[in-house]
């Protein structure tokens, strides 16, 4: 899937005494809490009602971020800024640091999250690891936690997708790098993206609704301006 993105304005200088520049990527949540905007509230499939949604983490397990060179730039190939497996997380407690990492100059005009579900040894590996064991289990590659208010009663859930597909991500403009700074970019997770649709809630303990939630999680991703 493509995203487009926006590139955070203006580098800030590397306290790095390496000359080679350095791209940092932070990941936040611009909305956590989700609430019906329509008289008919309730989950859109399904009958299950609820007030409120609250997300506390997001996380994603990827076996690799890779940027891609623009067609402009006449060095081949692109950079691995990352490999796995490792885990993109997103919580309402702030911002976190997904990885700052020195980068070659040149031009980049996208970013890949390559996806990962443990293979039936990698799950077997990592079913106790206090890092990947969720994801070991079902061998699942996104995870979401939180908590639905039903009449004022808040009830946690726990939102899980295993798709494999590969979030692209491109720069626009692109990310030129040409001197030895730090270009900062922020990932960010939409939770009304996901919930909201229309004025009126999906419900993430309502099996009939986890199809469209799944579905959905792929919109709640892009990159903001600090």
């Amino acid at each position: 899937m493509m995203v487009a993105i926006a590139l955070i304005a203006g580098c800030t200088s590397s306290s790095d005494p390496s000359p080679e520049p350095r791209l940092e990527m932070r990941t936040s949540m611009s909305s956590d809490m989700v609430k019906a905007t329509s008289v008919k509230t309730g989950a859109v499939q399904g009958g299950l009602f609820a007030d409120s949604i609250r997300v506390d983490s997001v996380r994603i397990l990827i076996s690799r971020i890779k940027l891609k060179r623009s067609d402009e730039d006449t060095t081949n190939g692109g950079r691995d800024v990352k490999t796995g497996p490792a885990l993109i997380v997103f919580a309402r407690a702030g911002v976190r640091t997904a990885f700052n990492t020195p980068i070659p100059t040149g031009t980049y005009d996208k970013i890949k999250l390559e996806m990962h579900k443990f293979s039936g040894s990698e799950a077997d590996q990592y079913r106790n690891d206090p890092t990947f064991g969720d994801f070991a289990a079902d061998r699942v590659t996104v995870i979401v936690d939180g908590t639905v208010y039903e009449g004022g009663t808040g009830t946690p859930f726990r939102l899980e997708n295993d798709d494999t597909e590969n979030l692209w991500m491109k720069f626009d403009p692109y990310v030129s790098i040409t001197s030895s700074t730090t270009t900062s970019v922020a990932l960010d997770f939409d939770a009304v993206q996901v919930f909201r649709a229309g004025g009126s809630l999906l419900h993430p303990r309502d099996p009939r609704a986890s199809i469209t939630l799944r579905d959905r999680l792929k919109l709640a991703f892009k990159l903001t301006k600090r």
